[in-house]
């Protein structure tokens, strides 16, 4: 079938389709595919066989979600975005290599501290967040050594209250160590999820009931 300008039946073969023009002012090409419009946004070029059409979904990050995503692709993150409204469109995050970060966080998250201590504690605190941030602890090592025995408590605080009370203070972790000249005990816990303080700034602070010596190591991120 030869090529027909008025040909009322259409084009039977791409070869003999007549060719499309689009103007050199327009940006987008509205398609309908299944009785449904698909908005192609970006630039339309007259060689499409040669060139890429960029595709692109229909609502940004951190605007209010509505139609069906698009989007499966990640955006690489070395630090926490800035949240966004509940019920807002968010992207979803990966680290700068590309995995998908879920439980875990990028090395440039990280945030650690350690302390040691000789002398009876009251509500120290060992990790004081920037200001708005919560802190969540995803290892927490507390070693023994010595031969003081006291009760360890670690727990999130706000600034200013050195004084743990069970029962309304965010408890993080609480033992006894009763270390001697031939047993050092300690504790290690590591969380693939975190424990996270429930409320911003509070710092993370150690409680003891007696001089104990201790060796303290933590890690974790802030939100």
């Amino acid at each position: 079938m030869s090529y027909n300008p008025n040909n009322p039946n259409g084009q039977a073969t791409m070869a003999d389709s007549a060719p499309v023009v689009v103007a050199s002012n327009q940006s987008s090409l509205p398609v309908t595919v299944q009785n449904e419009p698909l908005d192609v946004s970006g630039s339309v070029i007259a060689n499409i066989s040669n060139e890429t059409l960029p595709v692109v979904g229909n609502v940004a990050n951190d605007a209010p979600d509505t139609g069906n995503p698009v989007k499966i692709g990640f955006r690489a993150e070395s630090a926490l975005p800035t949240p966004v409204a509940t019920d807002d469109r968010v992207n979803g995050i990966a680290d700068v290599f590309g995995r998908q970060l879920i439980g875990t966080i990028d090395s440039a998250m990280q945030v650690w501290r350690s302390a040691n201590y000789t002398t009876q504690q009251t509500g120290t605190a060992m990790w004081i967040p920037t200001a708005t941030k919560k802190v969540v602890v995803t290892y927490l090592s507390i070693a023994s050594y010595a031969t003081t025995a006291a009760r360890v408590i670690v727990w999130f605080g706000a600034s200013g209250d050195t004084t743990y009370t069970a029962g309304t203070d965010q408890l993080v972790w609480a033992g006894s160590f009763a270390p001697s000249a031939n047993a050092r005990p300690g504790a290690i816990i590591s969380l693939p999820f975190g424990i996270f303080a429930a409320t911003a700034d509070h710092q993370l602070r150690i409680t003891t009931d007696a001089a104990i010596s201790l060796d303290v190591a933590i890690y974790g991120y802030e939100i």
